[in-house]
């Protein structure tokens, strides 16, 4: 017999005897420990967190705030054995109120929190680089952060990761000194250099830095703690397999208690580079940018002593159940319960792959055009910061209204016979490879057309196409589902006439290529015109994803992900009818699970 099953039945035989004694615990006001929630923590409630403790009751975000009392001080976001045993001593008064209860400590004292209300630089210092290229910098405050636009960089600007300066421009709080404290910054970064973080500054030539590239190309990837004297710096640690990551949030934090130096990425809980220096014991602090843009700052705070580690307590997702019609769509929203300075975004999947639907990133999600084998989906809103805490809410996909079907495709047999493969005259990476597979339509060549533009609105992303055969449809909608491992051109077509001769929503993820951007586009005799446009908004590389096409007379309405409202609309009468299919621009892998024309 398991020690751990064991001790529960120890447990349980002790709090049935204990019951039978009636003892009750003293009366509280509060609720940690109240699982019952009578307004007292007693033996019920060591009752409760005995069953849930042993698998005997389903857990939930709720009962875990209330019931994970142990360990000290903050609990451990589960409810254990432990946590069964601190609620029955405190039933039989084996703890005191205040032991159970204990007072938490006072948060740290802030000397400096950044505000970003008002679209003003005045509580920052700006210092540029006396030798530098590419500035000059181009700080501002706007859209709820601190801001720079421009790639400036220092010279002289060596590719060696440890003897680059890796300087550039400074933002530098005013007026706020800090001598044994921690100083924490939340940014997201849009470029891949130098990224660096302040402490216990002086002047231009005297401070700590946390220094953190990504680009290899320009010494990455490394993680530096930096001092700086009189213009000249030295190395006092480095790491190179921890960086911060672009194009999202991170958090870099640097704490100094007397000379010991201690600095966090991302996780606030261990340090990836500790030091030990005495040249500065107090000093402002701020941000520096080497050959970066652009960057937001969304916050920036300063604390007196050695900050509490910051932390996810738990994600919470609604609706938790949903019953959605085949090819409809519901809204989910997630809720995460994190200390300020964290992302509190998600990211959203569906258990099961394509076959059980897609999900958009701000969480719409779309059930599949054919009811599954099992209806019954688990969608599921992960935490960015923190990716051990999730949340999941229940769908049952059931039975949409029937509209005809003019085309569905079939991939249960391994043929292309559905399928007329086209690929651009003038093209590079070819040629393409298209297979049905494992059910799905796949195409495995980096296949792209020329002329190549990098320009998002002017490249025409021709490479290879598989149009449907014997298909000639008017008002219709064209729907495809796919998972796309990498991050290219995919376009879904409709009324296509000729290869010449079309409409496309287009969608390119990869900045080297134009992205991201998504376009309606309709061709006429080899030439495209862009009806309409969004940067905001593509297709999820490594995801199950949706396209749509709703065709009604001239009106045209593009869908990606969320089939609940247009991304994209245009008026246009070029083509009145036409087949359908499937465009790739150096797309290399991708699986098409379903294309499908109703009317």
């Amino acid at each position: 017999m398991g020690t751990g099953r064991l001790a529960g039945r120890m447990l349980i035989a002790l709090v049935v005897s204990l019951v039978a004694v009636a003892v009750v615990g003293p009366a509280a006001a509060v609720t940690k420990g109240d699982l019952n929630k009578d307004g007292t923590v007693g033996i019920a409630d060591a009752v409760v967190a005995l069953r849930l403790a042993v698998g005997l009751m389903p857990t939930t975000p709720e009962l875990i705030s209330i019931g994970d009392v142990a360990p000290l001080p903050q609990g451990d976001n589960k409810i254990g054995l432990d946590d069964v045993t601190r609620i029955l001593r405190f039933a039989v008064g084996l703890l005191s109120a205040d032991e159970f209860f204990p007072t938490q400590p006072p948060a740290p004292k802030t000397l400096f929190l950044s505000d970003f209300t008002k679209d003003t630089l005045d509580q920052y210092e700006i210092i540029d680089a006396q030798d530098s290229s590419g500035g000059p910098s181009a700080w501002s405050v706007r859209d709820g952060a601190l801001v720079n636009d421009s790639n400036i960089y220092g010279n002289p600007d060596p590719p060696d990761g440890l003897e680059n300066p890796y300087t550039g421009t400074m933002a530098v709080v005013k007026g706020v000194s800090g001598a044994d404290c921690t100083f924490t910054v939340t940014c997201t970064p849009k470029d891949d250099d130098g990224l660096g973080v302040l402490f216990r500054y002086q002047d231009e030539g005297n401070f700590y830095r946390v220094l953190s590239i990504v680009d290899g190309g320009n010494g990455g990837p490394i993680t530096r703690l930096d001092k700086w004297e009189n213009g000249s710096f030295t190395v006092l640690a480095s790491i190179t397999d921890k960086v911060y990551t672009p194009n999202a949030s991170n958090v870099i934090r640097i704490c100094g208690i007397g000379s010991t130096l201690k600095v966090y990425l991302n996780d606030t809980t261990t340090p990836i580079l500790t030091a030990s220096d005495r040249t500065y014991t107090s000093g402002r602090v701020g941000v520096s940018l080497y050959a970066l843009a652009p960057v937001a700052f969304t916050r920036l705070e300063l604390v007196e002593g050695e900050a509490p580690p910051l932390a996810v307590k738990s994600v919470s997702v609604t609706p938790a159940q949903a019953q959605v019609p085949t090819g409809q769509s519901v809204s989910f929203t997630a809720s995460v319960d994190a200390s300020e300075g964290l992302d509190k975004s998600v990211v959203w999947s569906v258990d099961g792959g394509a076959a059980s639907g897609t999900i958009s990133p701000n969480g719409v999600y779309t059930a599949p055009l054919v009811v599954p084998a099992n209806p019954t989906v688990t969608v599921r809103a992960t935490s960015k910061a923190d990716p051990s805490k999730s949340a999941t809410a229940q769908v049952t996909i059931t039975q949409g209204t029937s509209a005809r079907v003019i085309f569905a495709s079939d991939f249960s047999k391994d043929t292309l016979d559905q399928y007329d493969i086209l690929d651009a005259p003038d093209s590079s990476g070819g040629p393409s490879n298209w297979i049905v597979q494992d059910g799905a339509l796949q195409q495995t060549t980096n296949i792209y057309g020329l002329p190549d533009p990098v320009d998002g609105l002017a490249n025409p992303y021709t490479g290879t196409m598989a149009i449907a055969k014997g298909v000639s449809a008017g008002d219709c909608v064209v729907t495809m589902e796919f998972t796309p491992d990498d991050n290219d051109g995919i376009g879904l077509i409709g009324r296509y006439v000729d290869e010449g001769t079309f409409y496309r929503l287009e969608s390119e993820v990869d900045p080297g290529n134009g992205g991201p951007i998504t376009r309606l586009e309709v061709w006429k005799d080899g030439e495209f015109t862009v009806l309409a446009s969004t940067t905001q908004v593509t297709y999820t590389p490594n995801v199950p994803n949706t396209f749509r096409l709703v065709f009604r007379g001239n009106q045209i309405s593009a869908y990606v992900n969320d089939l609940s409202k247009p991304l994209l609309t245009a008026e246009d009468n070029t083509v009145q009818k036409g087949s359908v299919g499937v465009s790739l621009y150096a797309t290399n892998a991708i699986r098409i699970a379903n294309l499908m024309v109703t009317e």
